[in-house]
């Protein structure tokens, strides 16, 4: 839904709970006001990732139980073949809710279609004058990458103990981190600009579950603080806090450098895409050394992956087509 629908959902539910975070910001937030003061402080994320645009929470707390209910149904009949099998996974699914998925409505389709031209056509547009400025910006970013200083200090044990209690109590993990851009115009525009074109790109390369060849990200974004020269970056992700950081190095690392190159002590990067992150022990350490504790979180979906919710939305859409055949035991199969 629309982030209006949220916040009324929430003020409905939580409204002194909120006045009670938020008065610690201001004073003069109450009750009565507190709708107000929240829109009017509203920082819009730059970019953001989802995992599967438009799979609504109904949807996915449906298809879990659906699976589950297929899933009771196969164990208790290992040596039954899928033909027998499908009228007891019929019988099943009768019994459970079963809602349509949302159908984006026609505003909501406009407006994804302008979004997806917006990039093109401003490239098309701004490109007499890129490549007039093409060698000055080389130049610019080839000193800045030969000159920036790397900050990745040793982590410390004591806080890294800190961290890992407050993860792994499900399958999935929330991460946060802040961090200050590098000084000047340049490193300011250039990350306003990339992180314009990684939410592009989420909005419309990245929809089927995956970020690039990573597979484990729920949802990622990237917000601007302080007039622009900070980045909250938060995310929420399948399995360990190392296994996501490796995910990510073996291979989408061009993609860590240019999200996050453009941070104070970034490990040195040529060309924006190369070096960075595959300098693993120094990425690794100033991530840790921007990482914060993620102090409040909310997962709707415990004990769900991502993995999980793609094979339950797939075996939902076979499910409708009433397979037969082949279709019907790689169904089963895959319970």
């Amino acid at each position: 839904g629309s982030p209006q629908d949220l916040l009324q959902r929430l003020l409905a539910t939580a409204s002194e709970g909120l006045v009670r975070v938020f008065i610690h910001c201001d004073a003069t937030v109450t009750g009565t006001n507190i709708a107000t003061w929240m829109d009017r402080h509203r920082v819009r994320s730059a970019a953001n990732y989802v995992n599967w645009p438009g799979r609504s929470a109904r949807q996915v707390r449906e298809e879990a139980q659906l699976h589950e209910a297929w899933l009771a149904v196969r164990l208790s009949h290992p040596d039954t073949s899928p033909e027998e099998l499908w009228p007891l996974l019929r019988a099943a699914a009768q019994d459970l809710p079963l809602s349509p998925p949302v159908r984006p409505a026609l505003a909501e389709r406009l407006g994804n279609l302008l979004h997806l031209l917006s990039f093109p056509v401003l490239a098309l547009l701004s490109l007499p004058v890129l490549l007039l400025a093409l060698p000055v910006l080389i130049v610019m970013l080839r000193r800045r990458e030969t000159r920036d200083r790397v900050i990745a200090p040793r982590p410390s044990r004591a806080r890294n103990a800190m961290l890992s209690s407050l993860e792994d109590h499900d399958v999935t993990n929330p991460y946060s981190a802040i961090g200050s851009l590098k000084p000047g115009r340049f490193r300011r525009c250039l990350a306003i600009v990339i992180l314009w074109i990684i939410d592009w790109g989420a909005r419309h390369i990245y929809r089927s579950g995956r970020l690039a060849r990573v597979n484990t990200i729920h949802f990622a974004s990237w917000t601007f603080l302080d007039d622009k020269r900070r980045v909250f970056f938060a995310s929420n992700y399948d399995g360990s806090r190392e296994a996501y950081n490796d995910d990510f190095i073996n291979k989408v690392a061009f993609g860590l450098n240019l999200s996050f190159s453009n941070g104070l002590g970034y490990p040195r990067t040529d060309w924006l895409v190369r070096g960075g992150a595959r300098h693993e022990r120094d990425f690794k350490w100033y991530l840790f050394h921007h990482q914060i504790p993620t102090q409040v979180w909310y997962n709707p979906f415990r004990g769900l992956t991502t993995y999980d919710m793609a094979r339950n939305a797939r075996l939902r859409a076979t499910y409708e087509r009433r397979p037969t055949g082949a279709d019907l035991a790689r169904f089963v199969a895959e319970i």
